[in-house]
């Protein structure tokens, strides 16, 4: 029975083209939101350019869920009869490959407003030095944390449309068919990578998150943004809860040996995927090994010492100060994203949103955990090497050629990291 109760699912969730089967109205609402109070926000220089971003965001939503909803008309069923699925197969592979193409293409406008925001997150008036406020920072951020919620929602009836297939592919009458072991391979090729990005979207989502919650505690995110995040994932948390329990039911439906085979095959389109993101990553030209990132730890602590020791004084210059004025944050630590440095938050201690790199450390006023990142490893990686020179060549490659046409701030750029 489980077998016929997972090709019912089948034909039900492709025959039935005329009902809206991607609903969006449990984001939409507090998204408006969010637009009507952009479009008001009289604090922010770039609004305009946000509010229009906003509503390509929504065109891009209603064509994606157009095509979700207008599921193609499949000929034929897939049975426990071998020749009548093989039929099955041969007429609706090519139907359905093109259906997910236009899937593929329409998202596609959403991981590109994705890495527009974020490219614009990362613009710099000169090197180290951000070119938009933290107001707007915040506000370009929840922009992508919405768009990776839709992302989201429309992966998941993506997936929730393809599991059935894959499911039923899977009976061990198909295992001697040729053409339905093909479509088996595309099917579960197309399911897997399905599950894999869902899972790429939220490791996403929680970096979005995470960078939005530091903007909050140093009080520079907006109240409406704060305000719609908090509104809207009080919203999802049960429908998530929900979502798992709908997937986990149709895998139900596969006997051990099956759902075994799912697993280990899971497993490696996870790993598969384990290092992907769709955030802009302004660092992707190369990753240090381990004996680099060890070399330039260690070169910080000997040659570059001074550097070292110059960063421990700004440190420590920010904690004595900060108990006097609320303008600067108490330091925060953590290991850098870049893996090469101390990464310490010193939020208050300049006028402009930006980093510096002093040796070890990596100081951070105002920019994020991941800004900029890679390329302060880069003054990482030529501290070690220069030493005492590296303070005296960095003001010296200022004063012939400003901040932005800095030498040191061009090799910097090609000594740039990787971040995971």
């Amino acid at each position: 029975m489980k077998y016929l109760n997972v090709l019912f699912i089948c034909l039900i969730m492709f025959q039935m083209t005329a009902c809206n089967y991607v609903k969006t109205s449990h984001i939409d609402k507090d998204f408006n939101r969010l637009l009507k109070a952009i479009k008001k926000d009289d604090e922010s220089t770039i609004r305009q350019d946000q509010y229009q971003i906003g509503l390509q965001i929504q065109n891009a939503i209603e064509k994606s869920k157009e095509v979700l909803n207008h599921r193609p008309k499949l000929e034929g069923r897939m049975t426990e009869v071998v020749k009548e699925s093989e039929v099955f197969v041969e007429k609706n592979t090519e139907i359905l490959e093109a259906w997910s193409k236009k899937i593929e293409a329409r998202q596609k406008a959403l991981l590109d407003i994705i890495q527009l925001l974020g490219q614009r997150n990362h613009d710099m008036i000169f090197e180290g030095k951000m070119a938009l406020s933290p107001r707007d920072l915040a506000i370009n951020e929840s922009l992508i944390f919405f768009t990776l919620q839709y992302m989201r929602e429309l992966n998941d009836k993506h997936m929730l449309a393809v599991m059935p297939l894959s499911l039923a592919s899977l009976r061990k009458e198909f295992d001697k068919n040729d053409t339905i072991q093909i479509f088996r391979d595309k099917v579960l090729d197309k399911y897997l990578t399905l599950v894999g990005v869902t899972k790429v979207i939220q490791r996403d989502m929680e970096k979005t998150l995470w960078k939005l919650s530091k903007l909050k505690e140093h009080n520079v995110s907006p109240d409406f943004v704060n305000e719609n995040l908090g509104r809207h994932l009080n919203r999802v948390a049960k429908r998530e809860s929900g979502k798992q329990e709908q997937f986990q039911h149709m895998h139900d439906d596969m006997d051990d040996e099956q759902k075994s085979k799912y697993e280990e095959l899971k497993s490696e389109y996870e790993q598969k995927l384990a290092g992907l993101s769709f955030l802009y990553d302004p660092n992707n030209t190369n990753k240090d090994s381990f004996l680099m990132d060890a070399l330039v730890i260690i070169g910080n602590l000997t040659w570059g010492m001074v550097n070292t020791a110059i960063g421990l004084g700004a440190v420590l210059g920010t904690m004595i100060i900060s108990p006097f004025t609320r303008y600067v944050d108490f330091p925060t630590f953590a290991i850098s994203a870049s893996e090469q440095q101390i990464y310490v938050d010193v939020s208050g201690m300049g006028p402009i949103p930006g980093k510096m790199s002093l040796g070890l450390f990596e100081l951070d006023n105002h920019s994020g955990y991941y800004f900029a990142s890679g390329h302060e490893a880069g003054h990482a990686k030529q501290s070690a090497l220069l030493g005492p020179m590296y303070l005296p060549m960095v003001l010296l490659s200022y004063a012939i050629s400003g901040h932005s046409g800095s030498f040191m701030e061009r090799w910097a750029d090609v000594w740039a990291t990787t971040l995971d």
